[in-house]
């Protein structure tokens, strides 16, 4: 996207908050893990509430379809979806030997062990940057899978290329202290002192909740937006049109046209433009008050509709 037709965008996005109670950025993840994930994304914004989407860069369509998107949803606002195990590393194998399996694609997430620290940085960096090439502004930072949120060192370089590009990142509690039971217990409090400090001592800027669904529903995501509270806050969802490409590299597959036919939903539409949240992607975040998590020390965890 142009830096005009983009300062347009913002300022509609701006402009539509004024007088609402809070603003909801729909982000779509996985753009560009396949050609119809990607058109259906697209789908997702002309005709539906989804306003941001992730782009993995480590797939042989990535590029091309950003590109599409410039042309087919100029408003749709971009980050990176950091990626090390979907697709193939951006540097050549033998850089990232860490990262990879010996045929040079990314490991399953489920065998992610002993990175490479450097080897890491090298890597996610090489993907901002691919996405950087194509000329589409970038808003916002999080990673497939969360993988990068569940090591602290691994957060820690997400939160560093944040800090460099000036963008937002994704503050997801949820899969931080998921292996403490309560959340609330003393080690669960502690690693996640640990990591809000990251942030904190970056000064990053991120929503105040994540809301999260494996199966989306138009009721329960009215429910979800009734009850928002104050400030700015991300509905993640994963809507896309089946094809091949994705039934070979992911498991999560019939369920995106499911999310499809929900975000585009026109009782939902509906509803969202006569409420009084506002729909607005990460670029919000530079102009709205400060996040009162990282002020008043409120613990803001994942809430689930």
């Amino acid at each position: 996207m142009s830096c005009a037709r983009f300062q347009v965008a913002h300022e509609r996005v701006i402009e539509s908050q004024k007088g609402r109670r809070a603003a909801l950025i729909v982000n779509a993840d996985d753009y560009g893990m396949s050609r119809g994930v990607s058109e259906g994304i697209r789908v997702a914004h002309r005709e539906g509430i989804v306003t941001s989407a992730s782009a993995i860069m480590t797939t042989e369509c990535a590029t091309e379809e950003l590109l599409a998107a410039r042309e087919e949803a100029p408003s749709l606002a971009f980050g990176v979806h950091l990626s090390m195990s979907c697709g193939r590393p951006v540097l050549p194998p033998g850089k990232v030997r860490s990262l990879v399996s010996s045929d040079g694609s990314f490991l399953a997430a489920h065998a992610v062990r002993n990175v490479n620290l450097e080897e890491l940085r090298q890597e996610l960096r090489a993907q901002v940057e691919k996405f950087l090439e194509t000329g589409v502004r970038l808003t916002h930072l999080n990673s497939h899978q969360c993988l990068l949120e569940r090591d602290m060192a691994f957060f820690a370089e997400e939160l560093d290329l944040a800090d460099e590009f000036g963008v937002a990142v994704r503050w997801f509690p949820h899969i931080v202290f998921r292996h403490f039971s309560p959340p609330e217990s003393q080690d669960g409090v502690r690693v996640l002192d640990a990591y809000e400090g990251l942030i904190k001592r970056k000064k990053l800027v991120h929503t105040d909740s994540v809301l999260y669904e494996t199966r989306i529903a138009v009721d329960d995501i009215k429910r979800a937006v009734s009850s928002l509270s104050v400030g700015v806050h991300e509905l993640m969802c994963h809507p896309g049109h089946v094809d091949r490409r994705l039934r070979e590299c992911d498991t999560y597959i019939e369920a995106r046209e499911h999310e499809l036919r929900v975000l585009t939903d026109m009782n939902l539409k509906e509803y969202l433009a006569y409420s009084d949240v506002a729909l607005a992607d990460f670029t919000v975040l530079r102009v709205a008050r400060s996040n009162p998590c990282r002020e008043t020390g409120e613990r803001t965890f994942c809430r689930h509709y």
